[in-house]
C-alpha cells in the first residue's frame, strides 16, 4: 500500500482519523478500517469528544490549581513586607489588588506566572463551554 489518498476517492474522516493513533490514516483508510455505518460512526466520533472533554476538564483542574498556589505565593511573599497586604491579598474583595501590590514590591516573575495561569484558565473555562 502506497501513502497518499486512497484511488477510490474516499477522503479520511477527522474523527476517525484522530481515534487510528499510531497508524497512518491513510493507509488505515486504504484497508477499508473506516465505520461501517452511522451509529458505528457516531460512536467513534463521540469517544473523540468525549476524549477533548477530560482533556478540557484536567487542563482546568490543573491551571486553575496553579493559580491558587501562584495566588498564595504572592500573598506570602507580600506578606513578607507588610502583614497586612498579605492578609489582604487572602481576602476575595482585594484578590485582585495582588497583582498590582506585587508589582510594587517588583515581583515581576511571579506576576508574569499568575497573569499566564489566570489566562490559561479563562481560556480553558471559554473552550469547555463551546
Amino acid at each position: 500500500m502506497g501513502r497518499g489518498p486512497p484511488k477510490d476517492g474516499r477522503a479520511p474522516d477527522l474523527c476517525l482519523l484522530a481515534l487510528l493513533g499510531g497508524r497512518v490514516g491513510w493507509e488505515a483508510i486504504a484497508n477499508d478500517e473506516r465505520p461501517r455505518d452511522a451509529r458505528e460512526f457516531s460512536a467513534i466520533c463521540q469517544k473523540v469528544r468525549l476524549t477533548m472533554t477530560g482533556l478540557v476538564g484536567v487542563g482546568l483542574l490543573l491551571s486553575f490549581a496553579s493559580l491558587m498556589t501562584l495566588h498564595f505565593s504572592l500573598a506570602v511573599a507580600l506578606g513578607q513586607s507588610s502583614r497586612w497586604l498579605g492578609l489582604l491579598c487572602a481576602l476575595p474583595p482585594f484578590a485582585p489588588l495582588a497583582i498590582y501590590w506585587a508589582l510594587e514590591q517588583r515581583l515581576y516573575l511571579r506576576c508574569g506566572l499568575w497573569a499566564a495561569s489566570l489566562l490559561t484558565y479563562v481560556s480553558l473555562l471559554f473552550a469547555a463551554y463551546m
